[in-house]
């Protein structure tokens, strides 16, 4: 044990100078980590940063070879073990007698006690030396709750530990940012759903942060934390400043979005709760949006409704819970009748960001127009809190009257088909409204002959706005009855000036 040895000379002589060097950065020797933690640990030992960092990094690294042992295991198997450190305890398992195998499970209750009084300690960012201690104490705490065992929970989630992650995710230095995020995440999958044991603003308001300063571990702990605390959103949402909100709903957007089109069957999306405070939202604040008709608001309120009608209309799209929950609310289809009927007649009274462009020229910048002209004209358009909106909202009504009579039923009585009919015209402003209008109508047909009486008698259906269809040089040719059977190619003028006259 000529390791052990070095190790225990080094320290009985407090040559902390060559002590580091010493140290093997990655092993599964249990008497060398019961060693280092008899050092780490011991009463009034004021050790130099660079021994801590050493001792720290290998205790980190030694969590892929031992499972962790709970405190009710140490107990009983060692009536040496105190209650508040395991300082005699590591001594004993520092021996040559304590060896009896490759692979065993570790007692790093002492540790996690150790490093919690030291983060609690150095919770503000000053020195680098202090900082590489932080973030390697991190990395101890992150690496151990990847186990499977359950026993160190009680100490990644108390009161303590709780307040100290909240003061370290509002740190710049990046290193310690990724262990602090990766640490959440890891918590919250070992814990069944329920309460946070984080405290909830300041821990998400920091995993945001960490996300704007592209910490990679930081999305997967805000969707995690999401996921595992129902009540996450009714409790801080409101606190939340407004660009803090619009950013958090982009990240829900994006994963969301990533987990129903990449058919995730056995993902869990959000709890109940989570998708109904959405889906609540949404219908508080959607009429934001008609504050837009006339102009275009420097303001983020309208912004969060569209961003909220896209995760709406994503959790909508696919048969899984998500989308039963969102059906089931009777209340949200009529929210979203009412709202496009209110959009669709504003953009029928006078020319503002509702009416719909049925011209090239009204999205496409105009090339006799100044470059710098066109060019403002096109963002103005596509920046607009109204853009696409129209179709997100067809797009809606399309998915939550899909193969659900009570919905069909009250779209029909809501005059909603109608509507949905009138708005089946090409639109610049909303791109792909018009496919968006034909399957919510043939979601409102499936296996409902009502709805498909009420179509089969509307004159809309004949009827297609085609100036979009003009520009691009085609047009939709009608047989002898009237009825439109297809696009055929405008002719060019040469063709027309050779073409007869006819006359009816």
């Amino acid at each position: 044990m000529e390791d052990l040895d070095r190790l225990c000379r080094l320290s009985d002589d407090k040559k902390w100078d060559e002590f580091p060097k010493s140290v093997v950065f990655v092993t599964s020797n249990k008497v060398i980590i019961g060693k280092l933690a008899e050092i780490l640990t011991k009463p009034g030992e004021n050790l130099p940063p660079n021994v801590l960092f050493a001792i720290l990094n290998c205790l980190a690294n030694s969590c892929m070879y031992f499972q962790h042992e709970s405190p009710e295991q140490i107990k009983k198997e060692n009536p040496i073990y105190l209650e508040n450190h395991c300082h005699e305890l590591y001594r004993e398992l520092s021996t040559p007698s304590s060896m009896s195998g490759e692979f065993f499970s570790f007692p790093y209750n002492g540790i996690i006690e150790w490093v919690i009084d030291y983060l609690d300690n150095h919770t503000t960012e000053d020195r680098d030396d202090q900082s590489e201690i932080v973030r390697v104490c991190l990395k101890f705490l992150c690496n151990l709750s990847t186990s499977l065992d359950k026993g160190y929970t009680a100490f990644l989630s108390d009161q303590k530990l709780r307040i100290i992650i909240g003061k370290i995710l509002h740190w710049n230095n990046l290193n310690v940012l990724l262990p602090t995020c990766g640490l959440i995440h890891n918590v919250l999958f070992n814990t069944t759903e329920g309460s946070a044991p984080f405290e909830p603003l300041s821990t998400l308001e920091g995993l945001i942060r960490a996300d704007t300063k592209k910490v990679r571990t930081a999305n997967d702990a805000i969707m995690m934390f999401l996921q595992r605390t129902p009540d996450l959103l009714d409790t801080v949402y409101e606190a939340l400043s407004m660009e803090v909100k619009l950013y958090l709903l982009e990240i829900i957007y994006q994963n969301v979005k990533e987990i129903v089109y990449c058919h995730v069957s056995d993902a869990i999306i959000f709890p109940e709760n989570t998708i109904i405070y959405l889906m609540n939202r949404f219908k508080r604040r959607s009429d934001l949006i008609l504050k837009t008709v006339d102009s275009y608001l420097n303001d983020m309120e309208p912004a969060e409704v569209t961003i909220l009608l896209d995760v709406l209309g994503v959790l909508s799209s696919s048969d899984r819970r998500q989308c039963h929950i969102l059906q089931r609310d009777s209340s949200l289809l009529i929210n979203a009748v009412f709202l496009l009927r209110a959009i669709h007649m504003a953009g029928k009274e006078k020319n503002n960001y509702f009416t719909p462009a049925q011209k090239l020229s009204d999205i496409v910048p105009n090339s006799s127009k100044p470059d710098d002209t066109a060019s403002d004209d096109t963002e103005d358009i596509r920046n607009h809190p109204a853009f696409g909106f129209k179709a997100g909202l067809i797009r809606l009504i399309g998915n939550l009257i899909y193969k659900h009579r009570a919905n069909q039923n009250t779209l029909r009585d809501t005059e909603g088909i109608a509507l949905i009919l009138d708005c089946c015209n090409i639109d610049g402003r909303n791109p792909l409204i018009l496919q968006w209008c034909i399957l919510a109508i043939r979601n409102a047909c499936d296996g409902m002959a009502t709805n498909q009486e009420v179509i089969a008698n509307s004159e809309k259906i004949k009827f297609i706005d085609s100036a979009v269809l003009r520009e691009m040089g085609v047009t939709l040719h009608d047989d002898e009855t009237g009825n439109t059977i297809g696009i055929v190619a405008l002719p060019n003028e040469s063709q027309a000036e050779k073409s007869p006259c006819r006359f009816g």
